[in-house]
């Protein structure tokens, strides 16, 4: 009875200094024991990940966005010709549509545009200088159809800059052609055109060829620039020819309003 009780004590003052000893340990910062396998597997994972980590590829850098060039400031401006020489380079002229509003209204005249024309020939943009509003839409949409002579300077091709006019006009009534039927006017008070100075001195001379309307009055309107030539000779022959008096042309014995060609020439004398 006596050991029984003795093995008893001892038992339990080994559990005592079992657990004084663990609490000891822990206190010293010994981790508790782990299950069996577990720290080998462990310590062969460790080294796995720092592999695997030092096979990631390094990460680019991105790179800046291009800078934009800049522009070209060297780019040929277009070269600027007088509107009524340039006419003369005109291959297909495309008639405006009369906008019904304007017709209506009665609205007439002229729009006038500063056109850039191409190295093919082409119109490449319009910018309005004068005209009425009502007509301004339907003067460009046929202005932009028009085609020039591809525009060449000492011998390559070039951008011009140059004015173009688009007229608008209602009849006073109807307007023939000369024949069939219809007889020609017979001018009788037709004078000279001046010269001007700046013509004279660079020895310009030739012909302008106008577009008129002779009314059945005999007097001259409608007139327009069909061959220029420069230096100022256009706008004179065109206001000399505007004071031109004609016997009317005739239509089954009555006068008639017609248009006809007729030609100023500029001629200098030694």
């Amino acid at each position: 009875m006596k050991s029984g009780r003795l093995a008893v004590l001892a038992i339990a003052a080994w559990l005592v200094l079992a657990g004084v000893g663990r609490a000891w340990a822990q206190s010293k910062g010994s981790a508790p024991a782990e299950p069996k396998g577990s720290g080998s597997e462990q310590s062969k994972a460790t080294p796995q990940s720092d592999k695997t980590a030092k096979s990631w590829p390094a990460q680019e850098t991105a790179k800046p966005a291009p800078l934009p060039r800049p522009a070209d400031t060297n780019a040929a401006e277009p070269v600027h010709v007088n509107e009524f020489l340039e006419a003369n380079n005109l291959i297909y002229k495309k008639e405006p549509e009369y906008p019904p509003l304007a017709k209506v209204t009665h609205v007439q005249g002229t729009v006038k545009f500063k056109a850039v024309i191409g190295k093919d020939g082409t119109v490449e943009s319009l910018k309005l200088i004068s005209g009425h509003p009502l007509l301004v839409k339907a003067a460009m949409d046929a202005a932009k159809e028009w085609r020039y002579r591809p525009p060449v300077m000492k011998g390559e091709p070039v951008e011009i800059e140059t004015e173009i006019e688009v007229d608008f006009s209602l009849p006073s009534g109807q307007i023939y052609g000369v024949g069939l039927g219809v007889t020609a006017p017979r001018p009788y008070d037709t004078r000279e055109p001046p010269y001007t100075t700046e013509a004279r001195l660079a020895k310009v001379h030739g012909t302008v060829v106008l577009s008129i309307v002779v009314g059945a009055d005999g007097l001259v309107s409608d007139v327009r620039v069909t061959r220029p030539l420069d230096k100022g000779l256009d706008e004179q022959a065109v206001e000399t020819v505007k004071t031109w008096k004609f016997h009317p042309a005739l239509r089954n014995g009555k006068p008639v309003a017609v248009r006809v060609i007729v030609e100023v020439s500029f001629r200098l004398f030694k």
